[in-house]
This record gives C-alpha cells, structure tokens and sequence, in this order.
C-alpha cells in the first residue's frame, strides 16, 4: 500500500491517493482509512472517490477538508503506517513474524499449512506474535510427533498475579471436571477457559484451551522459571504418573519439581501410618506454609540417598542442610506447626 499526499495551497483541503491491494479492499477498510485520515489531518469532512480496474491494486482518492488557514504538520511517514496496519489483516501480520522468527522456508510453509484454519474466535483473542508460537505447537501434533503440548506464560500486558496456560490436544479437549482440580491443586485459580477447535491438514480435529489463572499475591511466580516444572507436573498427574493433591503447589513457592513433590507426600503418608493425630491433608497445609524448611527437607535427603555424591561432599552438605532445619525450626511458634515438621526432620534423619 502506497499513500500520496498534497495539502491545497490555500489551506482548505488535503489530497490523499491511496493505492491500496485489490484483494484487501472492501466498503470496512474504506471506513477504517476514512476514520484515520479524517482524525490524524483534523479534517471537518471527508469526500471518497475509488477506481477499481483490472490491476491488481484499488485507487483510492480522498479530499480531507479542514478548516482554512489552520497550520497542520503531517508525519507522512507515520500516517501511512497508521494505513498500512488498518489494511493488514491478522493473518499477514501472522505471516510476518513467523517469517522473522524462522528460516523463510519453515515459516512459509508452517504458515500455508496454519494461516486459514484458525477460527474467527481465535483471530480476536489471539494476538498473532502468540499464533505464531501456537502454530509451531499445532504441528507437532498434527504430525504425530507428539499427543499434548503445553504451554505456561504470562502475557506482556498482564499483571503479575495473572498467567495463562494453554493445553493443545488432539482429537478432543480434556474435560474441565479433570482440568480444575489439576490446575487448583497445583496453586492457581481459573479465572476462565477458551475453548478452539481447528481441522488440521490431515482433517483430524486440533483443540487449544486456553486458561487464564490467578496466583495469590504472595506468590508472583516467575514463569519463566516456573514453567518447565509446572508443565511437567500437569503431564505426569493427567497421565496418572503423580498424584493430584496439594503437594503439588510446592512447585509454585520453590523450584522444585514433580518428583520431589512425591517425595514429600510419601514422607507425609508415613507419617500418618505412624499414628500422628493429623490427616495428610493437614500435613500438607502446614508443610506448604514453610517453603524454606521443605527445600531443606530435599536438601537434607538428597544429602544422605543421592548416590552420585561423594563421601566428603555428603558429610558437608547433611551438615548444611540440618543446621538450616534447625534455624528454621526455631522460628515455629505454633505447637501443632512444630510437631508435625519436627516429624518431617525426624523421618527424613
């Protein structure tokens, strides 16, 4: 798209000529370049003429009028970028940032295999910098390599206390009678869900649920950091690998990982074997509320079962991390709070 612009030597109008892609040109983008014009020269009215032919672009003549006399700076420059981005569409935005994020041959041919298939819902709620990255997810499994892509981020606009998790699956979504006791197990809130359905290439049905959650003010997780272990714990808890209880929120308050999650909780249903006048669901709630101490815990096991460490290095860091249990301990004023994490320290000795 090409404008041209010339401002009457009296000051009373402005001529503008656009030359705009015949195949983007329809009665809304006349509206939306009218809108800009009129807006950006000031102008009182506005006057249209187009001329369609058999070249491929759409000539556009307009005649912003404004008030005479009045002094007007025009960033012409600035002004046609304004026309260019209200012609674009979502998927030619789409097309140039895969191109940029990836070899020009992948990102054409990730883009004709994707571009047409996203549904209208989609286009609005998705921006198309984050399409590009879905698209990449959206092949995987449209190619049979994988059966469920993951993804944990938090938009540039959002607040800190705000994430989004995306699940990609195919043929069918995932029930959200399974999804919400996952996810609020794992220390967040669903706020909402948007459900996508895509027909792949191969015609096989693509779903995205997309999951906007809430963490609590005095978490503010990095997801950066946070989102290989989350997306890790989810998989292995759908695919029955890990229990789903509230050990899992652990992950949210130290980088832990679903594993050592596990490791706890088997140490909590010891623990009520023993007879200890506490549920396991009380254990946990206390054990959570002292991150500090239960990193330690690891710290403390792994110094005394990992066998990759070596004798010296073990005696150091069992040392390390039982003086910083004991320094922790110190600081539980609640009786209950103190006899069930002195029995943590205990079993773990």
């Amino acid at each position: 798209m090409k404008l041209f612009l010339r401002r009457d030597a009296f000051r009373r109008f402005f001529s503008c000529q656009l030359f705009v892609p015949r195949d983007k040109y329809n009665t809304g983008v006349r509206h939306k370049l009218e809108e800009i014009l009129k807006r950006e020269l000031q102008g009182e009215s506005i006057d249209t003429r187009v001329t369609l032919s058999e070249s491929v672009l759409a000539r556009v003549h307009m005649i912003v009028r404004t008030t005479p006399g009045r002094q007007r700076r025009v960033n012409v420059a600035a002004l046609e970028r304004q026309l260019i981005d209200a012609v674009e569409t979502w998927t030619d935005r789409l097309r140039e940032i895969i191109v940029e994020r990836l070899p020009e041959d992948e990102g054409l041919k990730l883009y004709r295999r994707f571009a047409e298939r996203f549904p209208a819902a989609y286009q609005e709620d998705v921006t198309p910098i984050q399409a590009s990255y879905d698209t990449q997810r959206l092949a995987a499994l449209a190619d049979g390599t994988v059966d469920l892509q993951l993804s944990l981020y938090r938009p540039p606009s959002a607040p800190e206390t705000r994430l989004r998790f995306k699940i990609f699956r195919r043929d069918a979504p995932i029930p959200l009678s399974q999804v919400l006791p996952m996810l609020e197990n794992l220390g967040l809130d669903v706020i909402s869900e948007r459900p996508y359905r895509l027909r792949g290439p191969d015609s096989a049905a693509l779903w995205i649920q997309d999951f906007e959650l809430a963490t609590r003010a005095e978490q503010i997780p990095d997801p950066g950091a946070l989102a290989q272990r989350f997306q890790e714990c989810f998989r292995r808890t759908l695919n029955g690998d890990a229990e789903d209880d509230g050990f899992n929120s652990f992950l949210l308050h130290t980088p832990i990982d679903w594993r050592e999650a596990a490791l706890l909780r088997a140490y909590c249903k010891y623990l009520v074997q023993t007879g200890m006048p506490f549920s396991q669901a009380y254990m946990q709630e206390v054990l959570g509320r002292y991150p500090a101490l239960y990193r330690a815990l690891i710290d403390l096991f792994r110094a005394r079962f990992d066998p990759d460490i070596k004798a010296d290095d073990r005696k150091r860091r069992d040392a390390r991390a039982s003086s910083q249990l004991s320094q922790l301990l110190e600081d539980v004023s609640n009786l209950d709070e103190d006899r069930i994490l002195r029995a943590f320290v205990a079993v773990v000795k």
